[in-house]
C-alpha cells in the first residue's frame, strides 16, 4: 500500500489505471476519456519534429525489451525524422487549444486525411507519449517553456490530451509533462 503526507494516508491506486494506454478524446460540450488494454498496446508514442512513430518497448509476453534495443530504436526515430523535412505546425498543437475548437477539427482531419484515424489511435493506444525535442538554448527558462509547453517551436511535438508526457531534448535535459486539471 502506497502513503502519502505526514500522517501517512493510504494512496488510492485506482487513478494507476487512467495514466498509462489512456487519452482524452476532444468532444463537443465534454471530453470522453478513454482506457485502451495494455495487453493489446505494447508501443508509446514517439514524436520528433511533429513527426509520430509507434516505439514498442516490450515483447510479446509483456517483457520489457533490453535497454540497448529501446536506444536503438529511438535513435533510428531520430534519424527518420531529422531526414524529412516538414514545416507541418503538427497536429499536436491542437490539443492544447479550446476543446470544442478541436473537437471540430480532429473530425475535419480524418475526413480529409485518409490514415489520420489510425495515426490518431496509435497516439491515444500509446503507453506514454516521448516527445525528442531539438533545442537550442539551455537556459533555465527556456528549459521550463519547452517542459510545460513545447516553447518555440516545439509545440507540436507535444498531445496534451495524454496523461504523462516524457520530454527528453537534444542538449540532455529531460522532465516529465503530467495532465493536470
Amino acid at each position: 500500500m502506497e502513503v502519502v503526507g505526514r500522517g501517512k494516508t493510504n494512496l488510492c491506486s485506482t487513478a494507476w489505471k487512467y495514466m498509462f494506454n489512456a487519452c482524452r478524446v476532444p468532444k463537443k460540450g465534454a471530453d470522453e476519456y478513454h482506457l485502451h488494454d495494455p495487453s493489446l498496446h505494447r508501443h508509446v508514442a514517439v514524436v520528433r519534429r511533429n513527426q509520430w512513430f509507434a516505439v514498442e518497448f516490450v515483447d510479446v509476453h509483456h517483457n520489457p525489451l533490453p535497454v540497448g534495443v529501446i536506444e536503438a530504436r529511438l535513435r533510428d526515430v531520430v534519424a527518420r525524422a531529422d531526414a524529412r523535412v516538414t514545416d507541418a505546425p503538427g497536429i499536436g498543437v491542437c490539443t492544447g487549444g479550446e476543446r470544442d475548437q478541436w473537437a471540430d477539427d480532429r473530425g475535419e482531419v480524418f475526413k480529409v486525411h485518409t490514415g489520420a484515424r489510425e495515426g490518431v489511435g496509435i497516439i491515444e493506444t500509446a503507453a506514454i507519449v516521448v516527445c525528442l525535442d531539438e533545442v537550442e538554448k539551455v537556459s533555465d527558462g527556456c528549459v521550463s517553456e519547452g517542459l510545460w509547453h513545447g516553447g518555440e517551436g516545439e509545440r507540436g511535438n507535444r498531445w496534451f490530451d495524454k496523461p504523462v508526457q516524457v520530454i527528453v531534448t537534444d542538449n540532455g535535459k529531460a522532465g516529465i509533462l503530467g495532465e493536470h486539471r
